[in-house]
């Protein structure tokens, strides 16, 4: 599905469905813009993405852990780590 169709199927579903969904189309685009920003050498945009990626699967997967939440945010609070760089 093309992440501009997903306002209308994100309709159609509620709860957990919605967010799984939202997940996997939003999840397949960022890979996508994360392969351009690699071979552009966009450090800066690949870690915006990555934490773009973290707080979805945080949020619409429910698949993380406060500890990693935690790593996360050190590493966003980093200088020269992900999109902080």
């Amino acid at each position: 599905m093309a992440q501009g169709d997903l306002p209308a199927a994100l309709r159609k579903l509620s709860g957990d469905p919605a967010k799984r969904c939202r997940h996997v189309v939003t999840e397949n685009a960022r890979v996508g813009r994360a392969v351009t920003a690699m071979a552009a050498g966009d450090l800066a945009a690949l870690g915006d993405l990555m934490n773009q990626s973290h707080a979805s699967l945080r949020d619409d997967m429910e698949v993380s852990l406060p500890v990693v939440d935690q790593l996360a945010a050190i590493a966003q609070a980093t200088p020269g780590c992900t999109a902080r760089g």
